[in-house]
């Protein structure tokens, strides 16, 4: 049995956008290629006689099938690739062939799909910097622009993207070979969905009017031959995550935050007179939440087949598959043990891409049975820990850990140990196979995590620790690290260090000032001064006075939930910062001031910052850059724990 090692994740096949239909099974399938720094991701098939590769090229999106092809957005050739503001959508042949180019669109279009009659329906973002130019003006106009950023919006930048100010997604038809905007006053659309006959639509977004982007949305239906359209949800009701077609009216999964804030959890909603309808409670969370470091790209959490909306949902430290009709009724689709990451259904068939068990992702069916083997050989004869459960209780509540055993463990002898919180805090850590967690088993760490108050997967009240970060989180962390090391005294509670991002990063920024037990901490992408969050984080201003329960006219109380004020008196462990230049989520301003501060006070400390990575760099950054940061953080235990 070997070591894992820093750089195998590199050989790992990651799953996602998942579709079925008559013709089989259809995915996209990526992998690093270290020669790019980056993925290569290709379109694959999956039917009785097996999986086969469809698209080659390495630069798979969005992607549809019908009439025996499939279409997908690609720039095969050099002449295309310079084609900044052209979107060339090629068809194959789903029984074999040549890819040819089928359409080529103006503008750069992100979501497409297939009306009843051939219209192609599709989001093309626009730069309304550049509106009424065309020709010669709109080139130089254009390139003036490269040089500087014309700002009179918030949320003028968002992680991910980069700056956004003055740029907007629209709506178009693409019919007799011009793409056409549907709407003319100034419509942002978020999502849309087809109607079951593929007559009709609906789109969810909204017209900016003033400085800020409001929270909640507005859908309005079309009709797709005339081009007619009506709003049927009027802003300002609920956020829209998801709406479709449903029965004989239409139904919009979303959240009023009326009363746990922003992360109140969406509830179903028939929509009636331009009014969201209560349907159903739900109360927990849509979508995937399981944290991992092993999944790239994902797909919708919401899919209508037949006469059901069905749905991903965490419940506690997993992810599954429900399904509710158009009177309120739900049912369960799956109960399996680890995450769906992205899933397709066909007349009643449900076939996912998931992780379950301390396996890579694969695709499985409702009853958990794998239908490929994309990652087999990727895992054989690695060490593998399985995780232990740990349960504890604090302050009434019961809650649930979990501990992998070091590689080689030997009772009676003594090891380091690595306590890892995740982001969010609304996400989870689960039983699923995460690679920087088998990675320091393989080691000779104890890993060990929980989820902590702030967690989802367990309502709505759990999850509200608005005002409270740093408090009853901190002390069920706590509380847990007593509870392990109670029950694993092979632990040397001497060496034992903690690490995490986002959420994690805070965390590890608020121990780092309240606490002196652990011999190292990493922080990543992290928060250290909410006052400087607030108005530099692309989500600053209206997530920090929800969660904070407090607003940068009250600068007193977001100076006392800062990390940075017990730091600058108690901090004294030696503390590895990872931060990203482009974390427009966490902006490296915040790991800028966390190392001065430690640098100043003589404390061990090192900032490795990352150029053109933002805050998902664990995740999905350049596969070099990932081996690094895994690497550091490896070495900054190996120094202090070992």
């Amino acid at each position: 049995m070997n070591r894992l090692k820093t750089e195998d994740f590199v050989s790992y096949t990651y799953l996602s956008g998942v579709r079925l239909t008559e013709d089989g099974v259809f995915f996209i399938a990526a992998k690093a290629d270290m020669e790019k720094n980056g993925y290569e991701k290709n379109i694959y098939t999956l039917n009785d006689n097996g999986v086969r590769k469809l698209t080659s090229g390495g630069l798979a999106g969005g992607y549809q099938v019908r009439e025996g092809k499939v279409f997908f957005a690609a720039k095969r050739s050099d002449k295309e690739k310079n084609e900044a503001e052209k979107t060339f959508i090629y068809s194959l042949p789903l029984d074999g062939g040549e890819a040819d180019c089928a359409y080529t669109l103006d503008g750069a279009v992100g979501k497409f799909d297939f009306a009843s009659d051939g219209t192609i329906v599709a989001l093309k973002g626009v730069d309304t910097r550049l509106d009424g130019l065309t020709g010669e003006e709109r080139t130089k106009q254009a390139k003036e622009l490269e040089g500087y950023e014309d700002i009179s919006e918030m949320g003028f930048y968002l992680n991910g993207e980069g700056y956004t100010a003055g740029r907007r997604t629209r709506l178009c038809f693409y019919k007799d070979e011009v793409l056409k905007e549907v709407f003319s006053d100034g419509f942002n659309a978020y999502d849309f969905t087809l109607s079951p006959d593929r007559t009709k639509l609906v789109v969810s977004g909204q017209v900016r009017t003033g400085v800020r982007e409001q929270l909640f949305a507005e859908v309005r239906e079309v009709n797709i031959s005339t081009g007619e359209w009506k709003t049927v949800l009027e802003d300002g009701h609920i956020s829209v995550e998801a709406v479709y077609h449903l029965g004989d009216g239409i139904v919009a999964v979303g959240s009023p935050f009326d009363k746990y804030g922003l992360n109140q959890n969406p509830d179903f909603f028939r929509v009636e007179s331009g009014k969201p309808v209560l349907l159903r409670k739900w109360g927990e969370a849509i979508g995937n939440s399981v944290g991992t470091d092993v999944r790239l790209g994902g797909g919708p959490a919401v899919q209508r087949d037949g006469g059901y909306l069905y749905f991903i949902s965490t419940e506690e430290y997993m992810s599954n598959i429900f399904r509710i009709d158009a009177e309120g009724t739900v049912e369960r689709v799956t109960s399996l043990d680890g995450s769906v990451d992205s899933f397709a259904v066909n007349n009643g068939r449900v076939v996912f891409a998931g992780l379950q068990g301390q396996h890579l992702q694969e695709l499985y069916d409702e009853k958990g049975n794998a239908l490929t083997h994309m990652n087999e050989e990727a895992l054989k004869d690695k060490y593998v820990a399985l995780p232990e459960e740990v349960t504890f209780e604090n302050d009434g509540i019961p809650f649930k850990g979990w501990v992998l055993k070091p590689y080689g463990y030997e009772e009676g002898r003594k090891y380091p140990a690595i306590l890892d919180i995740h982001g969010g805090p609304k996400t989870v850590y689960g039983k699923v196979f995460m690679h920087e967690m088998q990675l320091w088993a393989s080691k000779g760490y104890f890993v060990f995590w929980t989820n902590p108050r702030g967690a989802d997967g367990r309502g709505d009240e759990f999850a509200d620790i608005r005002g409270k970060y740093g408090t009853i989180d901190f002390d069920d962390l706590m509380v847990f690290t007593d509870k392990v090391l109670e029950l694993y005294p092979d632990i040397d509670r001497t060496r034992v260090g903690e690490t995490g991002g986002s959420y994690g990063g805070f965390m590890s920024n608020w121990i780092l000032g309240h606490s002196d037990r652990f011999a190292a901490i990493a922080t990543q992408r992290s928060i250290v001064n909410w006052v400087a969050f607030w108005g530099t984080s692309d989500i600053g201003p209206y997530f920090v006075t929800d969660l904070c329960a407090a607003g940068i006219d009250e600068p007193e109380k977001l100076w006392e939930r800062s990390p940075m004020k017990a730091i600058i008196t108690n901090a004294s462990t030696p503390t590895l910062i990872i931060h990203s230049d482009k974390d427009y989520r966490c902006p490296v301003s915040e790991g800028y001031q966390l190392f001065n501060l430690l640098a100043d006070k003589g404390v061990d400390t090192k900032l490795v910052l990352f150029h053109d990575e933002n805050h998902d760099l664990s995740r999905s950054g350049k596969p070099k850059n990932r081996i690094k940061r895994l690497s550091e953080i490896t070495k900054w235990f190996e120094k202090y724990l070992k």
